[in-house]
């Protein structure tokens, strides 16, 4: 499906990189799904029986999802697919495709309010599905009516470990991101949630990631 006129409000933006969290104008998906239709198989199995695809939770706007797999290296390299689902029903959807590809920064994470994160990378969103959603993606990553298609600049970063410098159990992590579009930056301090594991002896990069986001219901404009 192909909503050309949908525009999904990511976050508010916040000028330069000092500024408070920005509000969430999404809200989380709180309903009840043990009662709902599994999932089009093209949503990974995993989350089949979860997610609200039919929109049953939205008042007259779609559910949004996203997921992503990727790994880096240990010279600092990142790359990651990532896929937003778009629901307006469970028979009505659409799937985009992302590349993430980047680098690990020197910024301390603190300069976008995730003093907490251990791990920060600067990245760019490449779409590689030609806008099979027909959306205004520059609406949805850093409030810009007419950019499109990206790609989308900014940070990802990752909190894969506690206050007391152990590693987070199962290998959990939070994922906040900050794309940034010139002097201002959209941070969503609740981007996913999901695993970093080592890939070697050493307790963080090179690593495999995976994270999934919460469930939102978008509006259709602002």
């Amino acid at each position: 499906m192909r909503w050309n006129a949908l525009l999904l409000p990511f976050a508010m933006a916040c000028s330069g990189h000092t500024s408070d969290k920005a509000e969430d104008t999404s809200s989380d998906d709180t309903g009840d799904t043990s009662t709902l239709p599994p999932c089009p198989d093209e949503v990974p199995e995993a989350y089949r029986d979860l997610w609200d695809c039919s929109a049953t939770s939205c008042d007259g706007g779609p559910m949004v999802y996203h997921t992503a797999t990727g790994t880096s290296d240990d010279a600092g390299a990142i790359t990651v697919t990532e896929q937003w689902f778009v629901f307006d029903s469970r028979e009505d959807y659409c799937v985009e495709t992302f590349e993430i590809t980047g680098q690990a920064s020197s910024y301390d994470p603190a300069t976008f309010k995730c003093s907490q994160c251990e791990e920060i990378y600067e990245i760019t969103w490449e779409m590689s599905s030609g806008n099979a959603c027909g959306l205004i993606w520059g609406k949805v990553f850093i409030d810009d009516k007419d950019n499109t298609d990206g790609p989308f600049s900014g940070y990802v970063m990752f909190d894969t470990h506690n206050s007391f410098g152990d590693r987070n159990p199962d290998d959990a992590m939070l994922v906040i991101s900050a794309p940034v579009d010139g002097n201002h930056y959209y941070p969503d301090f609740n981007y996913g949630r999901g695993t970093a594991s080592p890939t070697s002896g050493v307790d963080g990069p090179p690593e495999s990631y995976d994270w999934v986001s919460n469930g939102a219901c978008w509006q259709s404009g602002r």
